[in-house]
C-alpha cells in the first residue's frame, strides 16, 4: 500500500467525522494525536514496519499544513448527503488488520462514525 493511500486512510475519515478542514488536524493537539494514531494503525494493518512511522507522520502533518482550509471529498460527500468511499478506503485495511490480528481501534471507530454519519440526512 502506498504512503499516500495510508495518509488518505487516516486523514479523510478523521477530518470528515470531525467536520473540519484538514489543517485543523495538525493545529489541534487532540486531533493531531488521533491522526497520528490512525496513521500508525493503518501502517500496522498494511503490514509495514514501524520504522516508516516518522516519515508517514511528517508527510501527514505537512499535507495538513500545506492545504489548511481543504475540505476532503469524504466531508463534502457527507455534507451533500452522499455515501462516501469509506468502505473502499478502510475496508482493505480493516480486513488486513483482522487477518494479521492487529488491533486498530481508531480505524474501527472512524469507520463506524462515518457509517453512522452516512445514514443521517444531509445538512
Amino acid at each position: 500500500m502506498s504512503d499516500s493511500a495510508l495518509l488518505d486512510a487516516a486523514l479523510e475519515p478523521l477530518a470528515a467525522a470531525c467536520a473540519v478542514p484538514v489543517g485543523r488536524l495538525a493545529e489541534d493537539a487532540a486531533l493531531r494525536e488521533l491522526l497520528l494514531r490512525a496513521l500508525r494503525e493503518a501502517r500496522a494493518a498494511a503490514g509495514l514496519p514501524a520504522a516508516k512511522d516518522a516519515k508517514l507522520q511528517a508527510g501527514a502533518l505537512a499535507a495538513c499544513r500545506a492545504a489548511p482550509n481543504r475540505r476532503g471529498a469524504m466531508l463534502r460527500d457527507l455534507k451533500a448527503g452522499r455515501r462516501t468511499n469509506i468502505r473502499a478506503l478502510l475496508g482493505p485495511l480493516l480486513t488486513s488488520a483482522r487477518r494479521r490480528k492487529v488491533p486498530v481501534p481508531t480505524l474501527d471507530l472512524l469507520a463506524a462514525a462515518i457509517g453512522r454519519l452516512e445514514r443521517r440526512p444531509a445538512r
